[in-house]
């Protein structure tokens, strides 16, 4: 009988670590989370407001340095500070679209789940 009362014990225990924890966090090279057309988009001001100053390359160690960190931290930095003459004169979506182009040629996975504000991006996370 004891061990049977242990072993509901130890179930309760790990059920209630887990909610009190929550779900884990998407990855975001588990998960696509851009779509192609997003990615697509995203070339286009990419080249038009970035490019003069930075080789889309130039965001592999950027990304390194924000890994384990969500995706949101790196879209209000990027708004906050980018194009550096003319830092948030994107609209949020072109934001996003050239965050999804810069993942995309860092070879972070697409999938069917557009980038955006609304879609939990606090929670997607950058390895």
């Amino acid at each position: 009988m004891s061990k049977l009362v242990n072993f509901f014990a130890n179930v309760l225990l790990t059920t209630g670590i887990v909610l009190l924890l929550g779900p884990p966090l998407a990855r975001a090279d588990e998960h696509g989370m851009y779509t192609i057309d997003q990615a697509y988009q995203g070339k286009y001001y990419f080249e038009q407001s970035c490019q003069n100053c930075h080789d889309v390359k130039f965001y592999k160690p950027v990304l390194q340095r924000y890994s384990g960190q969500s995706i949101m931290y790196l879209w209000e930095t990027i708004m906050g500070t980018m194009p550096a003459d003319n830092p948030g004169s994107l609209t949020d979506e072109e934001y996003m679209q050239i965050i999804a182009y810069i993942l995309n040629q860092n070879n972070y996975p697409m999938g069917k789940n557009k980038l955006g504000i609304d879609n939990n991006l606090d929670e997607l996370i950058i390895n």
